[in-house]
């Protein structure tokens, strides 16, 4: 039985401390990696810092994997799961990036006309709500 009053070794802290080390380590590269996406996919052109941002960043490789397979119409769960992406953001927190940025998968083939007519249905239901509220410098506006 191993005496509680013992004082902790070095050795005895390796395993915790790299454990501790590599979840850090993994938070901070999930954080990276969605903030990076929304300084990349930016579609601003209102001043020359977010065109810079835009043009001029080196993205992270596991960013540029999963613009890839969101462009291409790949199993975007699927990388996100393998790449551990969805660990620090969930999976719709990166689809609300992407599409939030105007960026939507390109489609290969047609589209079936049930598919056609819920896409013109959602348009049309994000249309009608999006017009009930008002501009974002016009409310600012009111409130003085």
């Amino acid at each position: 039985m191993a005496n509680p009053d013992a004082p902790i070794t070095g050795t005895d802290l390796d395993v915790p401390r790299e454990h501790f080390n590599r979840t850090i380590n993994e938070m901070f590269t999930g954080v990276r990696d969605y903030v990076a996406g929304h300084y990349l996919l930016n579609t601003r052109d209102d001043s020359p810092y977010w065109k810079a941002v835009r043009d001029q960043s080196k993205p992270p490789g596991r960013l540029l994997k999963l613009m890839a397979c969101w462009d291409n119409g790949g199993d975007f769960p699927e990388l996100l799961g393998a790449l551990g992406a969805d660990r620090i953001y969930s999976m719709a927190s990166w689809y609300c990036l992407f599409s939030g940025m105007g960026r939507f998968p390109t489609t290969t083939g047609v589209l079936s006309a049930e598919s056609e007519k819920l896409i013109r249905e959602l348009k049309s239901f994000c249309g009608g709500n999006s017009g009930r509220f008002n501009e974002h410098r016009a409310y600012l506006q009111a409130l003085k």
